[in-house]
């Protein structure tokens, strides 16, 4: 019983449920995702090939080839994870955007000419008309 909290990739106590098809702990789910999502492709760091490298969560820096493959082997699926989500926000924008510019007929805009005094000079002190509330002085006492 004790055994199933037991992140199957890195030994972490801290496995409490499913992660994209095996028992893993929230940071081999992440380390997963981010490795599918972004397509990532990891080398060993080992000297040798033949013997994999240690992934135990106590260790800081663990080759993430390795944990990756141990990832697959404990089961996690790459079809499981889900796109990211701004490739989805952004492909589904794009779309709502491409139906609007097919669907919508094409309006002009009209542009009016507005007409400024810009030769008037600006006050050097606001008037009073222009004062705050805060800046009003009654001389009533």
């Amino acid at each position: 019983r004790m055994r199933s909290s037991i992140c199957l990739v890195c030994s972490s106590p801290t496995a409490n449920s499913l992660h994209f098809g095996a028992r893993t702990c929230k940071a081999c789910a992440a380390f997963f995702r981010r490795t599918i999502s972004m397509g990532m492709k990891y080398v060993c760091t080992t000297e040798d090939p033949s013997t994999p490298c240690q992934t135990h969560f106590h260790l800081r820096m663990i080759c993430r080839k390795c944990r990756f493959e141990k990832c697959i082997r404990a089961g996690m699926k790459e079809g499981m994870v889900q796109k990211k989500l701004e490739e989805e926000k952004t492909s589904s924008t794009k779309s709502r955007k491409r139906h609007i510019l097919t669907e919508q007929p094409s309006s002009r805009i009209a542009f009016t000419e507005v007409k400024t005094e810009v030769d008037e000079p600006i006050p050097s002190e606001p008037t009073q008309e222009y004062r705050s509330p805060l800046d009003r002085t009654s001389s009533t006492s």
